[in-house]
C-alpha cells in the first residue's frame, strides 16, 4: 500500500484532546529532549506529529514513537487506548518500514492483575523472538485487537460515505435543474468510487494484518512501560527528573527551576504549533535558548502555562487524562477527593477519637457490563467456589440463594476492581483496607473451623452471625483508623467477606465427613 493511504486509517489516539495529559507529554518530552542534548545525540524530537512524541534520526535511519497515557485506573489489552495505540503503531510500522526503531506505550499507572498476557509482553519487550510460544500468544493477541480496530475504521468510512451519497440522492430527487442534477449524479459515482477504492485498501492492510512474519517483526518492537505510580505522583517524578537533568547541563551559577520554566513553555509552544516542522524541537534550539540572557527568558516564559502546572500539581490530576469530564462524579473524582481529604486530615493537629472529621473509604458503583467483564478476565475460576459454597448452603431456599448469589458477586467484583483502583490513587487508604481485609479474612477462617465442629448447621444463622460479628469487627476497626483520618463502610467488609468465600475457605454450610 501507499504510504499516504495508509493514513486513511490512522486513528485518534485520545479522544479527550486539550483535556489529555498534556503535561505528562510535555514533561516527558522536556526530558528526552534535554536528555539528548546531554548525551551528544544528534535527534530531531517532534510533537504530536503522527504520534504524542516521535523522535526521529536520518542518519542511522532510526524511527522512534511514544504514545503516553496518564490514567487514574489500571490498564489491560481490553482497555480502548491499548487498543487504539497498537492499531496506529502498526499503521506507523508499515508507513516505516526502511527505518528501525521501537514503538513505545508509556504509562504512569500498572497492569490489570487479570492480564497475565500483557504483564509477560511487557517484561519481554523486544525479546520476544527468544519465546516461541510467548511471541505466538502476543501475534494472537495483536492480530485479535488489529482487525477488530480495522473493522471499526470501515465501518466508520463507509458510514460517512454513504451517508454523503443518501443526501446526494435526495439532492438529486428534489432538484429540477438539469445541470445540477448531473452535477449531484457525478458526485454520487465519485463516492461510489471511493467506497469501492476504500474496500481494496481495507484487504490490503487486512492482508498485513494476516501475515505472522510482519505481525512477528511488529510486536517485537513494541515496548511497554508502566510506572505503577500515580498521576499526580507521575508528573512530579519527571519535574525532579528534568530538574536533575538540568543541573547537568548548566553552570552552577544558573538556576534549573528558570530554564525549567523557560524549557517546559518552548515545549507547550511546539506541541500547538500549526506546521509540522515547526514542532521540532533539536539540540540547537536548546543550545540557543541556553545562551539566552536572563531578561530573555523571563519574557518567554507563559505565565499562563506555569499557573496551570502550579495547579496541576496541586490538584494532582487536574489536566490530566483520567476521565476529566466527570468532574468529582465518577470513581476517579471519588478517589482524588478521598486522597486529598486524607492528606489533609493527616496534617491536622490533634485529631482524635472524638473528631468527626474523616475520609469515607467507599465502594463506588459498578455497572453490571463491568462486573461481567472484571468476572471473564478472571476466568471465573473464583467465581465457581463462591457459587458452589452458595449453592451448597443449609436450610435455605432456591429462590434466596440465586439473590444470595446476585447480591456476593457483586459486591465482591466491586471490592477487587475498587482495590486496584485505589492501590494507585490512595496509598493511605489501600493500606487501611488491606489492614482490615486481613482481620476480616481471620475472622472467616475461625467461623469456618467453628462450623466444623457443630453437629447440625443452619446456614441463614452462621451467615446472620458472621455479618454480625463482623459489624463489630468493622466499628473497632474505625474507632482506631478514624483518629488517622480515616473511615471504612460496611459495603467494604461485605466485599471482603464474600471475596474470602470465593478465594479461600469461608463458608456458610458443614462440609460432609468423608470415611
Amino acid at each position: 500500500m501507499d504510504k499516504n493511504e495508509l493514513l486513511l486509517f490512522k486513528k485518534a489516539t485520545d479522544a479527550v484532546g486539550a483535556n489529555r495529559g498534556f503535561f505528562y507529554q510535555y514533561l516527558k518530552t522536556l526530558v528526552l529532549w534535554i536528555k539528548n542534548y546531554r548525551n551528544n545525540k544528534d535527534i530531531n524530537i517532534y510533537c504530536e506529529v503522527e504520534d504524542d512524541i516521535k523522535e526521529f534520526s536520518e542518519s542511522i535511519k532510526r524511527i522512534n514513537y511514544i504514545q503516553l497515557k496518564c490514567y487514574s485506573s489500571v490498564l489491560s489489552f481490553k482497555s480502548e487506548d491499548v487498543q487504539k495505540s497498537l492499531y496506529n503503531f502498526f499503521i506507523l510500522y508499515l508507513m516505516n518500514d526502511g527505518y528501525e526503531g521501537t514503538f513505545a506505550f508509556e504509562t504512569n499507572t500498572s497492569i490489570s492483575r487479570n492480564d497475565k498476557l500483557l504483564s509477560s509482553w511487557s517484561l519481554e519487550a523486544g525479546g520476544l523472538d527468544l519465546q516461541p510460544e510467548l511471541m505466538k500468544k502476543c501475534v494472537s493477541k495483536t492480530r485479535e485487537i488489529l482487525l477488530i480496530e480495522l473493522e471499526n475504521a470501515k465501518n466508520s468510512k463507509e458510514s460517512s460515505i454513504q451517508s454523503r451519497i443518501k443526501k446526494l440522492e435526495k439532492k438529486i430527487s428534489e432538484e429540477t435543474n438539469s445541470n445540477k442534477i448531473e452535477k449531484y449524479t457525478q458526485d454520487v459515482e465519485k463516492c461510489e468510487i471511493e467506497l469501492i477504492d476504500y474496500s481494496s485498501k481495507v484487504e490490503a492492510l487486512k492482508a498485513e494484518i494476516m501475515d505472522d512474519a510482519q505481525l512477528e517483526m511488529f510486536a517485537n518492537r513494541i515496548q511497554w512501560e508502566f510506572k505503577q505510580i500515580s498521576a499526580g505522583d507521575s508528573l512530579k517524578e519527571l519535574e525532579l527528573e528534568a530538574l536533575s537533568v538540568l543541573r547537568d547541563i548548566l553552570r552552577a551559577d544558573k538556576d534549573p527551576n528558570i530554564y525549567f520554566c523557560r524549557l517546559l513553555t518552548e515545549v507547550s509552544k511546539k506541541a500547538t504549533n500549526d506546521n509540522n516542522e515547526g514542532r521540532m524541537l533539536n539540540n540547537a534550539l536548546l543550545s540557543q535558548i541556553l545562551n539566552e540572557t536572563d531578561n530573555e527568558i523571563n519574557e518567554r516564559v507563559s505565565e499562563t502555562l506555569m499557573t496551570k502546572w502550579e495547579e496541576s500539581l496541586s490538584a494532582g490530576l487536574d489536566g490530566v487524562h483520567g476521565h476529566l469530564e466527570q468532574g468529582f462524579d465518577g470513581v476517579h473524582g471519588h478517589m482524588e477527593k478521598l486522597e486529598k481529604k486524607i492528606d489533609q486530615l493527616s496534617t491536622t493537629n490533634g485529631l482524635g477519637s472524638e473528631s468527626d472529621e474523616y475520609a469515607f473509604v467507599e465502594l463506588p458503583h459498578k455497572e453490571d457490563e463491568e462486573i461481567q467483564d472484571f468476572l471473564k478476565s478472571q476466568q471465573n475460576d473464583h467465581q465457581s467456589k463462591l457459587e458452589l459454597k452458595i449453592e451448597k448452603m443449609e436450610n435455605v431456599e432456591v429462590d434466596m440463594k440465586i439473590s444470595f448469589l446476585e447480591m456476593g458477586t457483586e459486591f465482591r467484583c466491586r471490592y477487587l476492581i475498587y482495590l486496584e483502583e485505589i492501590k494507585l490513587n490512595s496509598t493511605k487508604a489501600y493500606q487501611a483496607v488491606k489492614k482490615l481485609e486481613s482481620k476480616v479474612q481471620r475472622m472467616c477462617t475461625s467461623q469456618t473451623l467453628e462450623i466444623s465442629r457443630k453437629k447440625d448447621v443452619d446456614s441463614s444463622v452462621v451467615y446472620l452471625q458472621l455479618e454480625e460479628k463482623l459489624g463489630t469487627l468493622l466499628d473497632e476497626f474505625n474507632f482506631e483508623m478514624m483518629k488517622n483520618g480515616i473511615k471504612v463502610d460496611s459495603d467494604i467488609v461485605t466485599g471482603q467477606m464474600f471475596h474470602m468465600a470465593a478465594k479461600c475457605s469461608l463458608r456458610w454450610h458443614k462440609e460432609a465427613q468423608v470415611g
